[in-house]
């Protein structure tokens, strides 16, 4: 690891961390989702997958990427890097990620979720689920619950509805979440958030665009003056502008689930 590189570490490190209030969650089921998304807009009918985890009960959750929560640098070959707390005594959305090695969290501002519970039905693996409709963040999306399972919750910021959301989607099946599994935990789990830097939401966004497309990196000083080289993603060296360049374009290629 270069000097450079240390330094624009640093930076990240060594600014002030916020203390969000210290409230517990506590979570009585783990509940399973597949999620089937398109990760590139120049590619979309390109599909991944990827099993997100939600710790849920009547009173709150943790949406949860496991193999980015059980690693401190986080998988960051994951393109799902968000935890999502909800209080729903207090209709609070907590959101934090890891960035540069350091935990920015901010306060969700769009919720609660305006639904539209409508009058479709079906079965879904077992269970007799109802059709809500909803928007968020640039998308329109499809929702189906179930009220056999009287929790209030769903993957990433849903929630709200009579009953456990068993499947979601956005109308133009960009991303496509879908229930495996509901297990009640022999012991309830409890959460924190922990220290954070709290900022809004519009922050958070600048500083993860600063970060994923390197923008603070000195390219200049790795290229010129160390041993440190850039390869594309065939794997062929290039320039230090060129990777700067592929880098922000790789960002804006991507597919995000929130648009807005």
């Amino acid at each position: 690891m270069k000097k450079a590189l240390f330094t624009w570490l640093i930076l990240f490190l060594t600014s002030p961390l916020i203390c969000v209030a210290q409230e517990v969650y506590t979570t009585d089921y783990e509940v399973q989702y597949e999620v089937e998304f398109s990760m590139l807009k120049d590619n979309l009918n390109n599909k991944q997958t990827e099993v997100l985890y939600l710790y849920t009960s009547p009173q709150a959750s943790v949406f949860v990427n496991e193999s980015v929560d059980s690693d401190q640098t986080g998988n960051w070959a994951s393109f799902f890097q968000l935890k999502v707390y909800k209080n729903f005594d207090n209709g609070k959305v907590i959101a934090t990620e890891n960035l540069a090695s350091k935990i920015y969290g901010y306060q969700e501002p769009d919720v609660p979720l305006d639904w539209n519970i409508t009058s479709g039905s079906k079965n879904y693996s077992g269970y007799q689920a109802q059709k809500a409709t909803t928007s968020f963040a640039g998308r329109d999306y499809e929702a189906w619950f179930t009220m056999e399972i009287p929790l209030p919750d769903g993957p990433y910021v849903f929630s709200g509805l009579p009953g456990l959301i068993v499947e979601l989607y956005d109308t133009q099946k960009h991303y496509h979440f879908s229930l495996l599994s509901v297990t009640k935990l022999e012991e309830s789990k409890d959460w924190e958030i922990g220290k954070v830097e709290k900022v809004s939401k519009q922050r958070f966004k600048e500083v993860k665009v600063k970060i994923n497309s390197w923008e603070d990196m000195n390219f200049e000083y790795l290229g010129e003056n160390s041993n440190v080289s850039f390869v594309d993603e065939n794997g062929n060296e290039v320039s230090a502008t060129e990777f700067r360049r592929g880098m922000q374009e790789y960002q804006e290629n991507l597919n995000q689930i929130e648009l807005e």
